[in-house]
């Protein structure tokens, strides 16, 4: 383990250096470990404080403890005009400045907040008065996460998720005193692919500081999350495809307050989740997305998103069985890990595969007669452990984003108990709670109660803990319309689980349990076209110079150009219903018999046997991938449900992540100069940094209108339904372009703008046509590409096999989801955004470089001297030299200028020539 002291002593000193120029008041209530939640309770139970991140507000509930729970937040002085029960006070802190999390103060009348977008904290005083902000603030790092105070009172911590650090706040007087890095510790991982610390390396996402009881720091802990796995080295079977579930680990560190030093503590790999693949083999899961902590006397639980990325994902045919739908339950598993907080290593044995034992206990409840419909807490997002003597049993709440639910468990000598039979979680969306972002609960107070902040639905559940009874939720925003505006119902969609979303609606996976925050979740999957490193969805829309939205073509392999074209990924990998549909079932469960179906799966007699309906089960023309256009089907009258229209709302509005605040600005203008000098515009520049972009608009003319079926197609009414797309050409002139662009390699300098390469015309055409056999054929539809946008640099091998990657990384495969079948790279991979690049690791469409720095050892030679051949030769400055050009590429964000394309770079016409 690397020893970090001087940040350590620097903490040390913190917190030791300065005493409050106010007295605080005494403690309140049992001593309890501090860790900030999108909603905070009182010590006294009197006042809740919730952070409405949607909204940019803040709002602080004046509470009766000891009333019916359906009267908690009932006094007379926080009626609304219309006399229902509302919040006390609504606390605008900017639309823009989305409130994250709270805590509050030592005298239990204060409150802190953190703004992630705006990166402050800020004071909220008199909460049981007359609340109102400070307005004084104090900054902190990129985008903070967490805050968490210390047992004295004295100091807040602060979580910069963009910028690994934690900040230290003084409270009295209220200002920030400095910073704890942690990107030194994580640098001095082995595994890392790096040596060099530098802003944004480390990704601490959630803080818990201990409390023993007395007003002393000293003697306390302060545990952080690394949000994102990290490598792991092991001698594997490289004809063992399960590696691939288990070569990442997570981490959390550890920081004594009163002596130097990090700790790193690492949580190994689950061998075993308890759920086989429709191969029968068992599947693995590595930790990552570690969303939240909390601690109790003697333990520290981590939540996280555990991933098994390695295929086969998707309904598998085996044994006769087309519909075999074992992999829709093995994505992801929510997992609470446990650490021993005498060790400060891991319990393996204590943590709690949350889908093993709830898939367990719904089992019996069902063999009991208890049937009640089965949910997994998706994506658990914040934990809460009342506090309860050491002799008593573990007791703890996660909110699960995704699942709209409240996951109660308890720990004793017989393991874990999750709910009660038949209960076993309480249902938030049941009297309207949506996405919900934290949760705190009563202490002292009976009955005993939950509070949920609900981000979705920006209103706050109110939980019976005894009975699990939900009582209305009061809203935290009087703004109806901000509500229901169409990206923030659109992110409801993009989170959710629940109804058509996932496999049988149980909550199994989301978009969201890919992208957090509409970001990456920096794991490698095995999809049908190979080894693919999740994109953050920031870059899908950008402004250009002249104002207009511009979409980038979607996914590595350009290969859809509709956000409503990821309906195919619902389908087939979530194992949803999907969105487009003919109708919501009655009873809203999830149907696959409503889906339109519009890629040529259903036959022609079942599409016929519905024709007196009144919207049919199939398009009459193919409208999977690149043909046609989903999004004009989904703005068909006929077709009822828009959720898709939604979701590219809130695509729209995700933001990168803003650079890092620590950033040397110095680096940053050499590492501007060096990227200039790369010629690294010539494929990263334009809106979102990259040249590749939409140029057309979907449908009929430019995507082709090939029949639903091709029986009775002939030649001549095949070529007028190809479409524009596939019948244009591009020609590249210069000769280096062309080396980096494999379509036009292979045409001599000329290709269509879509992949189209169907067998040599026989004269006279033979039956079966071989064009239409072409047209129609599955290997076709799986490698449909748009070409101009599309670069090989190196990343691919030459020849099937391992991937390309360092001899001491974790190695690669470049295999499809049956993890046998080659994978598709050869023609080259659609160029991905710049922006986000601090959180974007590891690197390429594999996850070939574990690191930002890496991306730029010798190995990838092929890909930073693409257009500039001696570009970053081997010098004695090179290490200085590649931190220069990292920081530039850290500092871009939805705030920096872009750069002007290289003349003649972008391969792609300005718009489609007319058919």
């Amino acid at each position: 383990m690397r020893d970090s002291s001087s940040y350590g002593l620097a903490l040390a000193l913190a917190l030791s250096a300065c005493t409050p120029t106010t007295e605080l008041g005494p403690a309140i209530g049992e001593r309890r470990s501090s860790h900030g939640s999108a909603v905070a309770l009182s010590r006294d139970e009197r006042v809740a404080v919730v952070a409405n991140r949607s909204a940019g507000l803040v709002t602080v509930f004046s509470l009766s403890p000891g009333a019916p729970l359906d009267r908690l937040s009932e006094k007379a002085n926080c009626a609304s005009p219309g006399g229902a029960p509302s919040s006390c006070t609504e606390l605008d802190l900017g639309a823009d400045s989305e409130p994250w999390a709270v805590v509050f103060g030592k005298d239990d009348d204060t409150a802190f907040v953190v703004l992630r977008h705006a990166q402050t904290v800020r004071r909220i005083v008199n909460l049981h008065t007359e609340p109102a902000l400070d307005p004084s603030s104090a900054a902190v790092g990129s985008e903070p996460t967490a805050i968490a105070i210390a047992p004295s009172g004295r100091r807040l911590f602060v979580a910069n998720w963009g910028e690994g650090t934690i900040s230290v706040v003084a409270t009295a007087p209220f200002a920030t005193q400095g910073a704890l890095d942690l990107n030194e510790p994580l640098s001095g991982l082995s595994d890392l692919g790096v040596s060099v610390a530098r802003p944004g390396l480390a990704h601490p996402r959630a803080l818990v500081v201990t409390d023993d009881g007395d007003d002393e720091d000293e003697d306390e802990t302060l545990y952080a999350t690394e949000f994102f796995s990290q490598p792991l080295w092991r001698k594997e079977d490289p004809n063992d495809p399960s590696q691939f579930d288990r070569n990442r680990q997570g981490l959390v560190y550890s920081l004594k307050l009163g002596t130097p030093g990090v700790g790193r503590i690492t949580l190994e790999p689950v061998l075993d989740t308890g759920f086989s693949d429709s191969d029968g083999k068992p599947t693995g899961c590595f930790p990552n997305q570690l969303y939240a902590a909390a601690a109790d006397e003697q333990r520290v639980y981590v939540t996280a998103v555990c991933a098994s990325p390695a295929g086969p994902i998707g309904p598998v045919a085996v044994s006769g069985q087309p519909d075999n739908t074992s992999n829709f339950k093995t994505l992801s598993h929510p997992v609470v890990f446990v650490i021993d907080r005498a060790t400060n290593q891991e319990v393996p044995e204590e943590r709690l595969i949350l889908t093993q034992k709830l898939e367990q206990l719904y089992a019996e409840d069902e063999a009991n007669g208890l049937i009640k419909a089965r949910r997994m807490p998706l994506i658990p997002n914040d934990i809460i452990i009342p506090v309860t003597p050491v002799s008593k049993p573990v007791e703890a709440c996660v909110t699960a984003l995704g699942a709209d639910a409240l996951f109660c468990f308890r720990r004793d000598g017989a393991g874990w108990t999750l709910g009660s039979p038949g209960a076993r979680y309480i249902d938030l969306q049941a009297k309207g709670g949506r996405l919900p972002i934290g949760v705190a609960v009563s202490n002292q107070s009976l009955p005993a109660f939950a509070l949920v902040a609900n981000d979705g639905t920006q209103n706050l559940s109110i939980v019976d803990r005894a009975s699990g009874a939900l009582s209305l939720p009061r809203p935290t925003n009087r703004d109806s319309d901000a509500k229901s505006a169409p990206h923030n119902e659109g992110r409801g969609f993009f989170a959710t689980g629940l109804g058509i979303w996932s496999f049988q609606g149980q909550a199994w996976s989301s978009c969201e349990s890919c992208h957090p925050d509409g970001l990456s979740d920096g794991v490698t999957w095995f999809f049908p076209r190979g080894p693919r490193r999740t994109l953050s969805t920031a870059g899908t829309f950008a402004r250009s110079s002249n104002g207009d939205l511009v979409q980038r073509i979607l996914l590595w392999t350009a290969s859809v150009d509709e956000v409503h074209d990821v309906e195919g990924i619902v389908r087939s990998v979530a194992g949803g219903a999907g969105a487009i549909l003919r109708d919501y079932a009655l009873n809203d469960a999830p149907s696959n018999d409503l889906r339109i179906s519009y890629d040529g799966a259903m036959t022609q007699e079942s599409c016929d046997a519905a024709a007196a309906l009144t919207s049919p089960k199939c398009t009459p023309e193919l409208l999977n991938n690149l043909n046609g256009s989903l999004a004009e089907l989904v703005n068909e009258p006929k077709t009822p449900i828009k959720d898709w229209n939604a979701i590219e709302a809130y695509l729209a509005s995700v933001r990168s992540p803003k650079r890092p605040v620590g950033l040397d600005e110095v680096r940053v203008e050499r590492g501007r100069a060096l990227f200039d000098e790369g010629r690294c515009a010539g494929c990263h520049a334009g809106p979102a940094w990259t040249l590749s972009r939409r140029f057309y608009s979907p449908g009929p003319e430019a995507n082709g209108s090939l029949p639903y079926r091709a029986s009775g197609l002939t030649r001549e009414a095949l070529t007028s339904a190809l479409g524009t797309l596939r019948t244009t050409t591009y020609t590249v002139q210069d000769p280096v372009l062309v080396s980096l662009n494999p379509p036009a390699t292979t045409g001599g300098g000329t290709a269509s703008l879509r992949r189209w390469v169907p067998p040599t015309d026989a004269n006279p055409v033979p039956s079966p046509d071989p064009l239409i056999q072409y047209a129609y054929d599955k290997k076709t539809a799986l490698e449909d590409q748009i070409n101009c946008v599309l670069r090989s640099v190196g990343t691919f091998p030459k020849k099937p096999g391992p991937g390309i990657a360092k001899q001491d990384a974790p190695q690669l495969r470049e295999v499809r989801q049956d993890m046998t079948t080659p994978a598709l790279g050869e023609t080259g991979f659609n160029i991905p955004s710049l922006l986000g690049l601090g959180v974007g690791a590891p690197y390429f469409h594999a996850g070939n470089a574990r690191s930002l720095e890496e991306a730029f050892d010798s190995l990838f030679f092929a890909h930073y001297q693409a257009l500039s051949p001696d570009f970053l030769k081997a010098t004695s400055s090179r290490v200085d030299t590649i931190q220069d050009l990292v920081a530039f590429l850290l500092s871009l964000d939805d705030d920096t200028e872009t750069v002007t394309p290289e003349a003649g770079s972008d391969l792609c016409p300005s718009e489609l020539p007319p058919r």
